[in-house]
């Protein structure tokens, strides 16, 4: 229609990436789904794309093509969404389709043991380690763009030394984490005692407290938009130190 090209100023491609990683806890590979958004070329022919939702349904959609080339140029503007709790990336996809009509590589990954499936099939990982790990995607996913697509066209395609977080409940937490607000562990570990729970055994972990006493900041991230973040565990006045452009919705 009219209006949608008012808004959206080019073709939009989608696609979706595995990458894995080691994670910090067990040094166990992770495994991620990345929902991708990017500026595509212009009459590529190729067809809708079909947003698979758990491989269960799949809806069309009405604007992204199913992975059209990417345009040429270089040094396209790269944002990373973070889900909420029990979410899944693909609930992005209007932030994906709009951005990156705009030129932007869009990321929404899955946070592996915190998805909508993780829960409905008691597969979900304790908040701990979730609380854990989803920052670290984020760094993940931006190595991954940075130096590792190795033979995907979207390779070097995306200036991954400066990064738009954003994300919303605990992906506000997610962004906070990732652009550098400290976690306080010691509240964490005072509120485990005498207490027996998996959230507090993984507390016990101690590459777990390693990795959370060394921080999450990753200084490619250069701004945030927390959406109504779930500010657990955030030590106090980390976030009035945070010294980069944030956006509060």
């Amino acid at each position: 229609s009219s209006a949608a090209s008012d808004v959206y100023k080019r073709q939009v491609g989608y696609r979706e990436i595995e990458i894995t990683y080691s994670d910090a806890a067990s040094m166990e590979p992770r495994e991620l789904v990345l929902r991708v958004w990017y500026p595509a070329q212009s009459d590529s022919g190729a067809a809708p794309a079909q947003y698979s939702v758990g491989g269960i349904i799949d809806l069309p959609s009405p604007y992204a093509l199913d992975a059209p080339p990417v345009i040429d140029d270089d040094d396209l503007p790269f944002t990373v969404h973070s889900h909420g709790n029990g979410g899944e990336g693909l609930l992005a996809y209007p932030y994906g389709e709009l951005m990156a009509s705009h030129g932007w590589v869009f990321v929404a990954p899955n946070h592996t043991g915190n998805t909508a499936f993780d829960l409905l099939l008691d597969m979900a990982d304790p908040f701990t380690l979730v609380g854990l790990n989803r920052p670290i995607d984020v760094s993940a996913i931006i190595d991954e763009f940075e130096s590792g697509l190795v033979g995907d066209e979207l390779a070097g395609k995306a200036d991954a030394s400066r990064v738009f977080l954003f994300g919303h409940s605990f992906g506000g937490y997610t962004t906070f984490a990732g652009g550098g607000a400290d976690v306080d562990f010691d509240a964490m570990e005072a509120d485990c005692e005498g207490v027996t729970s998996e959230s507090c055994d993984v507390l016990a972990d101690p590459n777990v407290e390693a990795a959370y006493r060394a921080g999450f900041g990753d200084p490619r991230v250069v701004a945030l938009a927390p959406q109504a973040p779930a500010l657990v565990s955030i030590a106090d006045g980390e976030l009035a130190a945070l010294g980069m452009p944030t956006m509060l919705m």
